[in-house]
């Protein structure tokens, strides 16, 4: 594992094993618009399970630039959250992030497993977070001037009201771990 180069990207993907098809497609994405990184991919699952996690290092080894890591989690914590609409067991895993990625670790990229990578991610992976500990990009399109709009209406909120797109997200695990955001969060 490559830990204590500081010029490696660390990407996190929360998935259950039914979803490493697209979690590998979303790596090699990452890894061929980012040829001249070494990204280090964190993957939190629900299961384990031997074919699919082989299928999946398949993937990856083929790309030089990229190493992967599995961490199974223990659901305990989150099991009682709801699960109900767009919510799965495995959106609530990256609030257990903090507990399972190693503690060298000071930040991390967090990404959907359904996204495609189009471009470098070594600036989002710079990004200032001006001491906070969570970086996330409003939703697009966020229209302040429009009276109501389906999305804001299928997500049971005020259409004036701004909200995050949570499929990327730059997080500063020293924080998130120094303000215990993760309990507060479950």
């Amino acid at each position: 594992m490559i830990r204590g180069d500081k010029d490696t990207i660390h990407v996190l993907f929360c998935a259950n094993p039914t979803y490493y098809q697209h979690t590998g497609v979303s790596a090699c994405s990452l890894a061929v618009n980012n040829a001249d990184s070494n990204i280090c991919i964190h993957l939190i699952t629900t299961a384990r399970d031997g074919d699919f996690e082989r299928d999946l290092h398949r993937a990856v080894s083929r790309h030089r630039n990229l190493t992967l890591e599995i961490y199974p989690a223990d659901l305990s914590r989150i099991e009682k959250l709801s699960t109900r609409g767009h919510c799965s067991m495995e959106t609530y895993l990256r609030f257990l992030a903090t507990d399972l990625l190693p503690y060298d670790l000071s930040r991390v990229i967090y990404l959907d497993s359904d996204l495609l990578v189009l471009r470098s991610i070594r600036d989002l992976w710079r990004f200032d977070l001006s001491q906070k500990s969570l970086g996330a990009a409003r939703d697009y399109p966020w229209d302040p001037d429009r009276s109501e709009s389906l999305r804001h209406r299928k997500l049971g909120i005020s259409p004036r009201k701004e909200y995050f797109n949570a499929g990327v997200l730059l997080i500063d695990l020293d924080r998130w771990r120094s303000a215990d955001i993760s309990e507060k969060l479950i």
